[in-house]
């Protein structure tokens, strides 16, 4: 899958108070995100986070240019979304979705079973979709199934039980 353009981060709710804050759904692991000066992608224009604070129901944000309730009803629905280059570095053996969609699946000798077409998530474990011909496979994305992914080789190498591996 290539980089995307813009990764969602936030989903706007609705406008808080008077002075054009919005309410956020974060859709990213830390509040933290939203720091001031953080520059977002928001209601087809960049802005800027001028301040942000957790509140119980998600975080809320003032942006550049978007001063009334009015405007900030305008965003109501949309995302707050950044360059790929702000995605913060993970940690060694974690991938974004959008890293692991489109690689190639493969069995520990290098023969293809499919590609991986999309990841679920699950409260134990992902689950990568990987789909073969008009086939598709639920493969559960835990170490003793997933022996390596190799982004730059745009590859994933699956170690599947036998019978599992012919269905694929």
């Amino acid at each position: 899958m290539p980089v995307p353009e813009l990764i969602r981060i936030g989903f706007v709710r609705r406008p808080v108070g008077l002075g054009g804050e919005v309410l956020l759904e974060t859709l990213t692991d830390s509040a933290e995100r939203f720091r001031p000066g953080l520059s977002v992608h928001a209601g087809g224009a960049w802005r800027t986070v001028e301040r942000a604070s957790a509140e119980a129901q998600g975080v809320r944000v003032k942006l550049s240019g978007i001063d009334s309730v009015a405007a900030a009803d305008g965003l109501r629905g949309g995302y707050l979304e950044v360059g790929p280059e702000s995605a913060p570095p993970l940690p060694a053996g974690s991938f974004y979705h959008w890293q692991i969609v489109g690689l190639a699946a493969v069995n520990p000798d290098g023969r293809r079973l499919g590609e991986v077409v999309d990841v679920l998530e699950y409260p134990a474990n992902d689950v990568y979709v990987v789909r073969a011909g008009g086939r598709e496979r639920l493969v559960p994305a835990v170490t003793a199934v997933v022996k390596d992914v190799d982004l730059a080789a745009g590859r994933m190498v699956l170690d599947l039980p036998e019978e599992v591996e012919s269905e694929v």
